[in-house]
């Protein structure tokens, strides 16, 4: 695909084409093989004014020619070329053959889960175990 023309508003945000932009914007579409990062011309960078303040917002045109949200940052917050390592980290594209969100994150919930019990368990055994002896010895 090449040429693609993203329309100047999208939900109220305005599409972002300061000068000084122009260079993450190229990388953005056409890569930055520094980062390793190799463009998506389907992404657009939209600016939308918020009561905090501006901020900046990825969106990509899907298959189905419906525009998704893809990242924002926080009120204020720079819009610089971070992003570009943001997008290699995310890029679903990179993800190996099979790859399933859905069992990505169920695997780092699983994860946390099993962080926070074995923290419960260090607790008690650190912890809560050695005062509830004091208190039976105690009671004796």
């Amino acid at each position: 695909m090449t040429g693609l023309l993203h329309p100047q508003t999208q939900n109220g945000r305005t599409l972002w084409v300061d000068t000084g932009m122009d260079d993450l914007i190229k990388k953005i579409h056409h890569g930055d093989p520094v980062l390793g990062w190799e463009g998506d011309e389907r992404l657009a960078v939209y600016a939308n004014q918020t009561q905090g303040g501006m901020v900046f917002e990825l969106w990509r045109l899907e298959e189905d020619e419906k525009y998704r949200h893809v990242m924002h940052t926080q009120p204020n917050d720079p819009f610089d070329h971070q992003i570009i390592r943001w997008l290699v980290a995310n890029d679903k594209r990179r993800k190996p053959k099979g790859w399933s969100l859905d069992a990505e994150i169920k695997d780092h919930n699983t994860a946390l889960d099993n962080a926070k019990e074995e923290h419960r368990k260090e607790w008690v055994r650190e912890e809560f175990g050695p005062r509830l002896l004091h208190a039976v010895r105690k009671d004796m």
